[in-house]
């Protein structure tokens, strides 16, 4: 084999490659494309795509609840049953956006904050602009005569700190077995239990 036949075939071995090289890297997606087609469903997947949120605190129904995507915290509440009468609303960011796996909670009124509404709410009834049913609604939720702290007990209607104390000093002796028995505490009769019967638990 002389010079120029050595020569002509390196050329066509080299072209082959070549050829093969090119072949190969056009039949291989390339990973710019990859990754924006992946991108692409994934933003795609998180628009249409629902969330799930735990509604807790002061709601009716707290619990986990499936929300659309793009929801606010004042839908995520509305499906939990809204807010209790405890609830303290001023502390709720109602316009927050829901994420996936987040937390909303609905917090309760302090004690003060509780006895000022239970205030209110009482000079409204003495001048005649809402019934007593109402101001009994607007009052706290129920109260565990066995584990109430004085603060909760004196917010029971008619209920003052001497009265809290008396309470509290018959159950450290009698343990609460249904609630008919805080009548066998000084100062409270049969009126004075039909006012917070509707308030107390064992």
């Amino acid at each position: 084999m002389n010079l120029w036949e050595k020569k002509k075939l390196i050329a066509v071995a080299a072209l082959v490659v070549v050829l093969a090289a090119l072949s190969i890297w056009q039949s291989t997606p390339g990973k710019l494309e990859g990754g924006v087609i992946q991108g692409g469903e994934q933003l795609a997947e998180s628009k249409t795509k629902g969330l799930t949120v735990y509604v807790s605190g002061e709601v009716k129904n707290p619990g986990m609840y499936e929300m659309p995507a793009g929801s606010r915290a004042q839908e995520a509440i509305e499906k939990a049953g809204g807010m209790t009468l405890n609830a303290n609303v001023n502390k709720v960011n109602l316009a927050k956006k829901c994420k996936d796996g987040m937390q909303i909670n609905v917090p309760a009124l302090s004690v003060k904050q509780a006895k000022t509404r239970a205030g209110s709410s009482q000079g409204r009834r003495s001048a005649g602009n809402v019934n007593s049913t109402e101001v009994e609604q607007e009052n706290l939720t129920t109260v565990n005569l066995n584990s109430a702290t004085i603060e909760e007990l004196e917010n029971l209607p008619g209920v003052g700190q001497t009265t809290a104390q008396k309470i509290i000093e018959y159950r450290q002796q009698h343990r609460f077995d249904k609630i008919e028995d805080v009548m066998n505490v000084k100062g409270i009769g049969k009126a004075k239990f039909q006012k917070m019967k509707n308030y107390l638990e064992i």
